[in-house]
Order: C-alpha cells, then structure tokens, then sequence
C-alpha cells in the first residue's frame, strides 16, 4: 500500500485520482531526472472519469504513477525554489506565523502546499511570481 495515497485518501476521503504513465527510465537514462521534461498527462479524464482510491491503489501496484484531483474549494501552490533555494521555507514562516492551516508535501525540487480557498478566487496558473518575488504555480 503506498501511504501518501493512504495518507491523501485518510484526509481527503472521497478524492478523484488520475492515472499517469509508468516513469520512463530510458528518457533519463545518461542525463539528471528533470521533471519538467518527464511526461506526466492524465491518462483518464480527471473531471468525468476520476480513479476511486481502489483503483488508484491498483494502478499504483502495476507500476503506474498517480495525480490526485485537488478537491473543489482548495488550491494547491507549487514552490520549486527556482528563485532561491529557500523559498519554501520563507512561505512555510509567513504561514506558521499567521497561523494559515494548510497540508503539505515535499517534493524534489520544492514542496506543494494545499490551502482552502473557499472563495474559489484563485486561478490554476503556470509559473507566476507571487508578492514574495518567488516563482509559483497554482492548481485547483
């Protein structure tokens, strides 16, 4: 069982997955892994047709990779220190400090912070710097 997914599934009960190709080892096979140029499209239809968190599981144990459907109502900021290597440490102090819930997840370049937006005021967005001067991405 892979426990972020258990993990996603405990905390967000009822999450839309989509399914994402296997990693392909022969595109990074002489070169760094860079995930920008890794192919991760959805394989089914995320809105229409999301996996349930059995099918996700199942999906997982053959080998393939998992995109979790971020839940309407929340917002998901992608941090990946391009700007300064401690850009994600600057946001998680500003939040702590103003006492902002928010989930987490680590990632190799960054993190991804999941916040409530309830006023669902904030757009899905590519590579914005945000008021830090920090270059984010923003996922609904």
């Amino acid at each position: 069982m892979d426990e972020k997914l258990a993990r996603l599934n405990r905390i967000y009960p009822n999450s839309g997955f989509v399914k994402i190709a296997p990693y392909n080892t022969k595109a990074f096979e002489n070169k760094e892994y860079d995930s920008a140029f890794d192919t991760k499209a959805a394989m089914n239809r995320w809105s229409t047709k999301p996996l349930s968190y059995e099918e996700a599981q199942a999906w997982l144990e053959e080998g393939g990779r998992i995109g979790w459907v971020v839940p309407q109502g929340y917002v998901v900021v992608d941090i990946d220190n391009i700007d300064d290597k401690h850009s994600q440490e600057y946001l998680e102090r500003l939040l702590d400090k103003f006492e902002v819930a928010y989930s987490y997840n680590y990632t190799s370049k960054g993190m991804h912070i999941l916040l409530r937006d309830t006023t669902e005021a904030i757009k899905s967005e590519a590579r914005i710097k945000c008021a830090l001067n920090i270059s984010i991405d923003t996922c609904k």
